[in-house]
């Protein structure tokens, strides 16, 4: 008798072995829900970057709708000649503009520069080709260029 019980295990040992195994899957567990969660916020993010609307884009869809509404509205026959003929008879000096941006026609590039701040002091150019493809309007860009001083 005294010989069988030499072999058992003490009581309490098996506890440990079991609170060691359990926390073991816990933090398993907590570290997925980690995972997981940083999945989750990070996805939210990247969202609401893509769905954010900045004041340059907003004037700039703004100035380009007007412009290809203006085209389409007075240009009959949709052709490159017409297109460039129309082009050629807008004044010069004459603008669009809309909150803090305007549009106007550069004759010497021969394009569409939307001109709009970035900031107090530096403003953006935005040039646009436009062109006519199968009877319908089409804006290409071009170029930007950065312009430090005050439009």
């Amino acid at each position: 008798m005294h010989f069988y019980r030499k072999n058992t295990v003490k009581n309490g040992s098996i506890i440990i072995y079991t609170l060691i195994a359990c926390s073991i899957c816990f933090s398993c567990a907590i570290y997925c829900f980690k995972i997981e969660l940083q999945k989750y916020e990070n996805n939210n993010r990247m969202l609401s970057i893509r769905l954010s609307n900045t004041q340059y884009e907003e004037c700039r869809e703004f100035l380009l709708t007007y412009v290809y509404n203006y085209l389409n509205e007075n240009i009959e026959l949709k052709n490159s000649e017409n297109l460039n003929n129309f082009i050629a008879n807008i004044p010069d000096g004459y603008t669009i503009s809309y909150k803090n941006s305007y549009v106007k026609y550069n004759l010497s590039k021969t394009c569409f520069v939307i001109n709009s701040y970035v900031d107090d002091y530096i403003h953006r150019e935005d040039y646009y080709n436009v062109y006519i493809l199968d009877s319908s309007i089409r804006f290409k860009f071009q170029d930007t260029k950065y312009v430090e001083g005050r439009i």
